[in-house]
């Protein structure tokens, strides 16, 4: 079990590790599979023995090898809070299950690494790529009468309307009321993927406990940096928050 444990952390580490940079391919229109990863600063290929996860960020100190230019602090954080998630699931799913419902870790897999991209896209340019979110829709819609997802056909259905129709009717009333933007079209995407996945309850629960994350952090935010409450803070990974609690604890 101890050996089956460490190769569960060392896949999911090396999985997110990838997510990382398909998210920062994504946000700058490049190929996800290659070239191979290299600095953003000085453009110089990345060593393979620069390459493992968190722990060449930190033996590093967060620097480029070769020009010492900054790398985000997103990269170890992605790979750690994933490989977490992804680790939860996997043990979990073994524990409860064997290996008879492999294509529920699938699944499971797929829906939390597009979690994954959209936190790690939304905090660092503050977008929610469709393709994992509003696009992943249809495929759990296709899968939803096996044990791919939790649900059946229709309350993935449901699901998907409900997390479309209640933030987009928010995000209408707000405008109209304060005569600004409140939540992205982004985020409505978002939740409409999530309740394909989760079903109507699910993203409701999802919605709500995004919304009390997102404000006790936002409030503590802008208390201490002194911002201004127009300040858009990312609601994505608060959102991805609700989802994993969600999943994991058995609230869908």
């Amino acid at each position: 079990m101890f050996l089956f444990f460490i190769a569960i952390v060392a896949f999911a580490l090396c999985w997110t590790s990838f997510l990382g940079a398909t998210a920062y391919r994504v946000l700058h229109k490049k190929f996800v599979f290659a070239p191979r990863s290299m600095c953003p600063g000085c453009g110089n290929k990345i060593a393979w023995y620069d390459l493992f996860p968190v722990i060449s960020w930190f033996i590093l100190k967060g620097k480029c090898r070769a020009c010492k230019g900054l790398i985000s602090w997103l990269y170890p954080a992605t790979e750690l809070v994933g490989a977490v998630a992804l680790s939860v699931i996997a043990i979990q799913h073994v524990q409860l299950h064997g290996l008879t419902l492999l294509s529920g870790v699938i699944g499971k897999l797929l829906f939390v690494s597009a979690l994954i991209i959209v936190t790690r896209t939304d905090l660092e340019a503050m977008i929610i790529p469709r393709q994992f979110s509003l696009f992943l829709v249809p495929l759990w819609l296709l899968f939803s009468p096996t044990t791919v997802t939790p649900y059946g056909l229709v309350e993935s259905g449901i699901g998907a309307f409900v997390g479309y129709a209640v933030p987009w009717l928010f995000a209408v009333c707000f405008k109209l009321i304060r005569k600004k933007q409140g939540l992205g079209e982004g985020d409505s995407e978002l939740l409409c993927m999530v309740g394909a996945f989760l079903g109507p309850v699910g993203v409701m629960r999802t919605l709500f406990i995004g919304a009390i994350s997102g404000l006790v952090a936002g409030v503590t935010y802008l208390g201490a940096t002194g911002k201004s409450r127009s300040t858009y803070i990312p609601f994505a990974p608060f959102l991805a928050l609700g989802a994993l609690i969600t999943l994991f604890f058995g609230l869908y």
